[in-house]
Parts: structure tokens; sequence; C-alpha cells
């Protein structure tokens, strides 16, 4: 009496183990992009809250600086007319970018660059692309 496994068996072990790795693997995938996501879009509004309180309360309200325009953003600094205000926030900041602030104060819209996303905040919700590289 031979012990072991037939050719056969073992054959078809792969292939049901390939099966399930093909349905598992994919999923893994989509989860960590969503959550990717999700991290972003979460950065994206920690970013605007601030700049609403902080920027603009600081530096409009405080010190009569008029906040209202189109500000180019980098590392985390937004950028008008030569001047630079850092936005105090820990955690990742958008690489580069563009906010527009009204007259109230309040960040209308944004396009913020991430790693390999950009996120375009349209004054209420965040929707975030993944970017591929150009190398």
């Amino acid at each position: 009496m031979k012990k072991g496994f037939t050719l056969l068996e073992m054959l078809a072990v792969l292939v049901l183990l390939l099966v399930v790795v093909s349905i598992v693997v994919p999923e893994a995938v989509k989860r960590t992009n969503k959550a990717e996501e999700d991290t972003i879009s979460a950065n994206v509004l920690s970013y605007v809250k601030e700049i609403e309180t902080s920027v603009v309360k600081e530096l409009g309200e405080e010190n009569g600086i008029d906040l209202v325009g189109l500000y180019q953003v980098s590392n985390g600094v937004l950028t008008k007319d030569d001047t630079n205000y850092p936005v105090n926030l820990s955690g990742t900041l958008p690489s580069s970018g563009s906010v527009t602030i009204n007259e109230n104060g309040k960040v209308t819209d944004a396009i913020l660059n991430y790693e390999h996303h950009q996120a375009v905040y349209n004054g209420k919700e965040v929707t975030v692309t993944y970017i591929e590289n150009e190398d």
C-alpha cells in the first residue's frame, strides 16, 4: 500500500487554491484602495476645516487681512500674491493644488494633490481619483 497523494489530487488542490486566490486578492486590493481614498478624503476635510477656522479667523478676522481669492498650495502651505499662509495640521498635507476662499471665509472649492491621488472638494464633498505615475 502506497502512501501519498496522486498527481491528480495535487492538481485538484492547486486549482482550488488558485480559484480562492483569484477571488480574494482583487477584493483585498479594492478594499485597500477604498481605505486610501477614505483617508485622503478625511485629510482634505480636515485641511479645509483648518483653513476656515485657523487661517481665516486668525489672519483674516483678527488682523484685517483680506483672504478672499484663489490660493496655490505647496506642501500644505497656502500662497497668494507671494505671501505664505501656513496651515498647522498634523498628518498628511497636500503636496500641491489650489484653494478658493470666498468673502464669508469658507473654502468653496479645492483641488489638492497627494502622492498618487488628486482630491477635488466642491464645498460639500470630496472626490478622490487615483493618478498613474508618468515615469
